[in-house]
């Protein structure tokens, strides 16, 4: 009965370490780190990590936020000017072309829209005669 309890024991404490290795790859710990961390923690009760969780947690937020505001407020390097002008040239190039593909296709339906509106009006036109040919010839009398 003892050595289940041992086991019990031992599981219990695998699957909280596992936990706690989790909970520190979210934060952004690499695998080694996040073991070596859970080694050093073990002493630590449930409600003292979480805490030191929740502390890097926060620490690691604002230094998003702080990167994110230097990010904004950093003016572009000569480098990184050039790089985005080309990037900008090379953007515009394809634009041409795909309006150049858009324009063709356009010129294409065009003329099947001329050709249609062709056979149309020959259709009328030969209704209107055979409708002045019936008043004529055959309404009249």
């Amino acid at each position: 009965m003892k050595e289940k309890m041992e086991e019990l024991n031992k599981m219990k404490k695998e699957k909280k370490m596992e936990a706690r290795k989790a909970a520190l790859l979210d934060l952004g710990f690499e695998a080694e780190e996040a073991e070596e961390s859970v080694a050093s923690y073990e002493s630590f009760d449930d409600e003292t990590f979480e805490a030191i969780i929740a502390a890097m947690t926060k620490m690691d937020e604002k230094k998003k936020k702080e990167e994110e505001a230097a990010y904004k407020n950093k003016k572009p390097t000569m480098a990184e000017e050039v790089e985005a002008e080309s990037g900008t040239e090379a953007e515009e190039a394809e634009a041409e072309v795909a309006a150049e593909t858009a324009l063709e296709e356009v010129e294409t339906t065009e003329a099947t829209l001329v050709d249609a509106s062709d056979e149309n009006s020959e259709l009328e036109a030969t209704r209107a005669s055979v409708a002045e040919w019936l008043e004529n010839n055959v309404l009249s009398k």
